[in-house]
C-alpha cells in the first residue's frame, strides 16, 4: 500500500537513487563478467551482482511508474554536472570500489525514503543493503 504522504521531493529521490542503485551495481557488474580473469574476476560474481540487480528493481516496479518520473527534473539536476573527484580514476578496481560505495549509498537513501511509502519496501532494501556490504567483505577476503 502506497501512502499518501509524499511529495515530488519523496519521488525525485526515489527516482534518483533506484537509478544510481541499478547503475553502480551494474558497472561493478560488467567489470566482473568482462575484466582480466587474471585480477580476480568471476562470472559468479558477476551473476551475484546481477541478482542484488535485479532484486533493486523488482522494489522498484512495486511503485508507481507515472510519480517517480514526474519527480524527475533533468535539466534542474544540479549533480549532473562533471565533478572533479568522478573525472579521476587510475585503474578498473578504482571504478569498481566507486561504484560498490555508490550503490551502497543510494539503498541506504532508497531505505530511509521508503518508510514515507511502503514500509515492506524499505525492508527488502535493506536487506540488499545488507547484501552489498556482505558481498564486499567477502570479496576483499
Amino acid at each position: 500500500m502506497i501512502a499518501k504522504k509524499t511529495g515530488r521531493a519523496c519521488w525525485t529521490l526515489l527516482d534518483a537513487n533506484f537509478n544510481r542503485a541499478r547503475e553502480a551495481l551494474r558497472v561493478c557488474e560488467d567489470i566482473e563478467r568482462f575484466a582480466d580473469p587474471a585480477a580476480g574476476r568471476s562470472a559468479a560474481r558477476s551473476a551475484e551482482l546481477r541478482g542484488m540487480r535485479h532484486a533493486v528493481t523488482a522494489v522498484l516496479k512495486q511503485l508507481p511508474q507515472k510519480a517517480l518520473l514526474g519527480g524527475r527534473d533533468v535539466s534542474a539536476d544540479q549533480g549532473k554536472a562533471p565533478h572533479a573527484l568522478e573525472k579521476r580514476r587510475d585503474h578498473m578496481d578504482d571504478i569498481y570500489f566507486a561504484n560498490l560505495q555508490r550503490a551502497k549509498e543510494s539503498l541506504r537513501v532508497l531505505e530511509e525514503v521508503l518508510k514515507l511509502v511502503d514500509g515492506r519496501l524499505s525492508d527488502r532494501i535493506k536487506k540488499l543493503r545488507f547484501d552489498v556490504y556482505d558481498y564486499e567483505k567477502r570479496k576483499a577476503l
